[in-house]
């Protein structure tokens, strides 16, 4: 059953496809190097959670990605360019990686 908030995830144009030829819907990952989104929320390693999609945004700095950690849906912003976070979408490999 899908609860409302995944509901208006898509409503606002949620992609659920890979991104960054990295991050794949329904696939888990583990920070393993600390870092700061772009809304400046740290995050440490072991925390895990589940990809489930993004929304580019041509206008402003960062794309947001929508995860789900244990069951509690959320999303953080990936810096175009870095200029407001160390994670980048040039380096995300440095920080997340697939949670086997």
């Amino acid at each position: 059953k899908r609860g409302v908030r995944a509901r208006m995830n898509e409503n606002r144009g949620m992609i659920r496809q890979p991104y960054l030829d990295y991050l794949v819907p329904g696939r888990s990952y583990c920070v393993i190097k600390p870092f700061v989104d772009a809304s400046r929320t740290r995050h440490l390693p072991g925390e895990k959670w589940k990809f489930m999609g993004y929304v580019p945004n041509g206008f402003a700095e960062a794309t947001q990605i929508f995860v789900d950690a244990n069951g509690n849906e959320s999303s953080f912003g990936i810096d175009r360019n870095a200029l407001t976070s160390n994670l980048g979408l040039e380096n995300i490999r440095e920080f997340i990686r697939d949670d086997v």
